[in-house]
């Protein structure tokens, strides 16, 4: 696997910190969706 770069790394956090909020938290505070966030993270970790 690569190494990620310095702003992958901080979606990859981002996105990980978004799944663990409940949904309607997220759609408060903005930032991606959790569709979005599932999808960086299956971009990003590859899992």
């Amino acid at each position: 696997m690569r190494r990620l770069s310095i702003p992958e790394q901080h979606e990859l956090k981002i996105a990980r910190n978004t799944l663990k909020l409940p949904p309607g938290v997220v759609e408060i505070m903005g930032g991606p969706t959790v569709e979005q966030a599932k999808a960086a993270i299956k971009r990003l970790a590859g899992s």
